[in-house]
């Protein structure tokens, strides 16, 4: 499985998530699931889960909720004080064990904490604390796996094959709402020459609601295509929705007559597409955008 970080971070970022879901709910009294959200809100998560040296091991548990709180509007200047010594009791173990599931699982901690809650790790803690941490969070993703199997049970996905104005439209705000937004890229760095008549979009609609997307055009060779922009929103990953987009995808250009897909995957994803049949065709890493990426091909 593709992790976002080494391994060598992986003890502090667990310890500095479990200081600071104790600091927040023992020293300033936040509910858990309220900090959590607050995580997730500020973009502190999303920097968490890549392993951004400066979030899982530049501050303490401590410095991270309050610059959470800060970035949230919380802006005080007399916050409690640092615990002395943080304990590995319930509230601790919250953060701590999240951040192994988040790193073992590479989920989002949007979805993590959309279908895992503060109640369910606090019922946990007395049989699973003093065990270990594989065992712990192999109960967990029991309980993550059983939700979100309902959850996608009672999902009504859409497939839309976008290649009028009003369809790319949906397309358009995947790509705001996960690139531009989630990760700070520029409107111009997303929206390139590509995205203009001619080009395809699938658009993966949950009721109406435009929820992953990605396109394709052509390439100079007429029996290929270049396929990017492969997008699912936050809170619908860890759905499988990645693959049936890709997968619609393919059986759209199939119909075309084209017959090679080629992507520029981001390197930290590269072993997402080997799954679904796609080869490194160079060892040449490029940067695109924020991202560095490497050249695939699928033959169809």
């Amino acid at each position: 499985m593709i992790r976002a970080y080494k391994e060598i971070y992986l003890k502090d970022a667990m310890t500095n998530l479990g200081e600071m879901t104790e600091y927040a709910h023992d020293a300033c009294g936040f509910d858990v699931d309220d900090a959590l959200r607050m995580f997730v809100i500020s973009g502190y998560a999303d920097r968490f889960g890549k392993g951004d040296p400066s979030v899982v091991c530049g501050r303490s548990g401590t410095e991270l909720f309050q610059d959470i709180s800060d970035k949230c509007g919380i802006h005080k200047t007399d916050w409690p004080k640092a615990i002395v010594k943080y304990t590995t009791e319930e509230y601790y173990w919250i953060g701590y064990i999240l951040a192994y599931f988040q790193w073992t699982y590479n989920k989002t901690f949007g979805n993590i904490i959309e279908s895992i809650k503060a109640e369910d790790l606090l019922n946990m803690y007395p049989a699973l604390h003093t065990a270990s941490e594989d065992k712990a969070i192999e109960v967990i993703k029991d309980l993550y796996d059983s939700r979100n199997s309902k959850e996608d049970a009672e999902m009504k996905i859409e497939v839309l094959r976008a290649e009028e104005e009003w369809q790319r439209a949906g397309a358009y705000s995947v790509r705001i709402e996960g690139m531009n937004r989630q990760h700070h890229i520029s409107l111009r760095e997303e929206f390139d020459e590509h995205d203009c008549e001619g080009t395809r979009y699938i658009v993966l609609l949950d009721e109406g609601y435009p929820i992953a997307t990605c396109r394709f055009f052509d390439s100079d060779d007429k029996d290929k295509v270049i396929l990017g922009r492969v997008v699912v929103l936050p809170d619908y990953r860890g759905k499988g929705l990645g693959v049936k987009v890709m997968e619609e995808a393919e059986a759209w250009i199939k119909e075309l007559g084209y017959s090679e897909v080629i992507i520029d995957s981001r390197t930290n994803v590269v072993g997402f597409y080997e799954k679904l049949g796609y080869k490194l065709i160079s060892d040449h890493e490029e940067m695109s955008g924020c991202f560095e990426c490497i050249r695939m091909s699928k033959k169809l």
